[in-house]
């Protein structure tokens, strides 16, 4: 699983590799005597029978899979399929919600002394460590339940993983009205949140390209990326039906294949995915896909920024494994 193909100046939760490092990745890659589908992996589920191969897919849908990851992979002639958050679409791309709290938090030594957000007796206050002398550019948070060992996490950081919690578990409309919040605060110091080009989500014409390339598939990620099994169940439909409705809209092809938002797995969920229509979802838990495994519940392994040496030998431990 790849998320993001680009070199951020700062990336938290370590979900972006070079396009160095990727290009060394499809060499190996390439050399695999089976690279399937996301489709063809679900098909091989409910037959029962899996041979070794490898599955490639990118979670929320940044620019950069079309830009730098679709035209490598198209060089090696390898399939892939692209999950893509749909709110975006309509607003001509978008950043994500915990890119914009990244720039505004960890991109800058001096920032105001307290941040607060949300309206009322709801309202947030976070102090913000001062002064900040940390490499907060090279600070990994550790995604997936992992933490750094040895290695303290700064004060900022702190601050950071703490506002993330905090507007992860917000209603979508009410994170919307935090972030803007948070952008004009980081704004007051000369810190831009705005998307540039190379941080930003697809466009609908973008997506639309992407889905016309060899190889390219479009799945959905769901309208606005929320941990699922904390939304109720119909909000739970519109994001599912939503999310597929607007990406056939504009890829004028049938989408059947979904990838649950931050690896959050409701109960229901695989019958949900089910009743939208969907024939295969992808999770983030980190295994790999044997027989008997369900196509709504396909595991994933996350790849991270590794050089091509440390990315064979992490392949081939799982396929040996």
């Amino acid at each position: 699983m790849y998320h993001r193909v680009a070199t951020p100046p700062c990336d938290p939760w370590d979900i972006a590799v070079s396009p160095e490092n990727f290009a060394a990745h499809l060499e190996v890659l390439a050399s695999l005597p089976r690279v399937i589908s996301i489709g063809e992996l679900g098909d091989s589920l409910r037959r029962g029978h899996v041979e070794r191969s490898v599955t490639l897919t990118f979670d929320d849908g940044y620019l950069d899979n079309l830009e730098c990851a679709e035209p490598l992979l198209a060089r090696h002639g390898l399939p892939a399929t692209v999950f893509v958050t749909t709110g975006g679409l309509r607003t001509g791309g978008d950043t994500m919600w915990w890119d914009v709290v990244g720039k505004a938090l960890l991109h800058q030594q001096s920032l105001p002394p307290s941040l607060e957000l949300g309206r009322g007796e709801s309202a947030r206050t976070w102090v913000m460590p001062e002064p900040c002398h940390e490499d907060l550019a090279r600070w990994r948070a550790e995604p997936y339940g992992r933490r750094e060992k040895k290695r303290p996490v700064p004060d900022r950081g702190r601050v950071y993983l703490d506002v993330y919690a905090h507007l992860a578990e917000c209603e979508a409309r009410d994170r919307e009205l935090q972030i803007e919040q948070l952008g004009a605060w980081a704004d007051s110091v000369g810190v831009e949140t705005r998307p540039g080009r190379d941080e930003r989500t697809m466009t609908a014409d973008e997506v639309r390209t992407l889905a016309g390339r060899d190889g390219m598939t479009i799945g959905s990620h769901t309208q606005s990326h929320p941990f699922l099994s904390r939304v109720d169940a119909g909000r739970r439909r519109e994001e599912l039906a939503g999310s597929k409705r607007e990406l056939q809209e504009v890829t004028g092809e049938e989408v059947v294949d979904f990838s649950y938002p931050n690896g959050d797995v409701p109960t229901t969920g695989a019958e949900e995915v089910a009743r939208a229509g969907f024939a295969t979802a992808c999770t983030s838990r980190g295994a790999a896909a044997f027989p008997g495994q369900s196509p709504l519940a396909i595991p994933r392994l996350i790849v991270r920024d590794w050089e091509q040496e440390r990315f064979a030998r992490w392949l081939w431990q799982w396929g040996h494994g």
